[in-house]
């Protein structure tokens, strides 16, 4: 009766041990879930992704199936994935159909520093990378409860330029500014992405630009270039815009490098 305890008690251990084991095939259709997938350790699991998945630079070994919220069907059924990860830009049609094959589809939203943080721990989850996903947590707590040292400036976040759209309230671009302790100019606007006119611009005129759209000299534009911060030079411009408008691993890279940037040009502001 003893050696028959023993043997179920070992027999269920295994079974856990080979569950908590077995690996997943994953298809990634957001840049940012791949970008974390391999920051928790499960790069390997991942049998496709969309065009738009291009780090870390392995990811873009793996087969495409399909545009960035617009996948490509056939392309995911036939890749056999065992779970299909995905933002809230995700076509519920496509989760409907896939559903009907019995592919499980997860939806994360990224849009925030916060969902960001609850889209960790639910990847870690699928994922069996629970230890990976409380370490990125911790850094994420420790960034959001440290409060920053207060910038006396201005910032406005350029997302593109012709129209010109800008980060507003509630936006990503907006949580960031705070985190760096300067202020959004545009955080009083109750939209989280809004195109405004170049009066709005004239009349508003920001210490700092933030410009996170294609590389343009915008001196010698007509409208931009009455702009304070672009005639003095106050642009940050040195940076991936995926580092900092993807909600992944390397945005909390991007907050200390805007912090250095802005804390230098509102100490430049200073002295002048």
């Amino acid at each position: 009766m003893r050696w028959w305890l023993i043997s179920a008690i070992a027999t269920i251990l295994l079974t856990t041990v080979a569950f908590a084991e077995t690996t997943l095939r994953v298809v990634s259709l957001s840049p940012s879930l791949t970008e974390l997938m391999y920051h928790l350790g499960r790069g390997e699991w991942l049998v496709g992704r969309s065009d738009a998945c291009d780090y870390p630079a392995e990811a873009t070994a793996k087969p495409i199936a399909g545009k960035f919220a617009d996948p490509h069907l056939e392309a995911i059924i036939g890749l056999r994935p065992d779970l299909v990860i995905a933002n809230d830009l995700m076509n519920p049609g496509i989760i409907k159909t896939l559903g009907k094959v019995n592919i499980r589809v997860e939806v994360l939203p990224g849009e925030t520093l916060e969902e960001y943080r609850a889209c960790v721990v639910r990847l870690g989850e699928l994922l069996s990378a629970k230890e990976a996903a409380a370490a990125e947590v911790s850094r994420i707590d420790a960034l959001l409860t440290q409060p920053p040292t207060p910038l006396p400036i201005k910032v406005l976040w350029v997302i593109w330029d012709a129209p010109p759209m800008v980060g507003g309230k509630n936006s990503l671009p907006d949580a960031l500014i705070r985190l760096t302790g300067a202020e959004n100019i545009a955080g009083n606007v109750d939209q989280p992405y809004f195109k405004c006119s170049f009066d709005w611009l004239l009349e508003n005129q920001p210490d700092v630009i933030i410009w996170c759209t294609h590389d343009r000299d915008i001196s010698e534009h007509r409208i931009w270039k009455q702009l304070r911060a672009i005639r003095e030079n106050r642009v940050v411009s040195n940076i991936d815009p995926d580092v900092v408008l993807r909600p992944g691993p390397r945005l909390l890279g991007g907050v200390a490098f805007l912090r250095q940037q802005l804390a230098a040009m509102a100490k430049q502001m200073a002295a002048q």
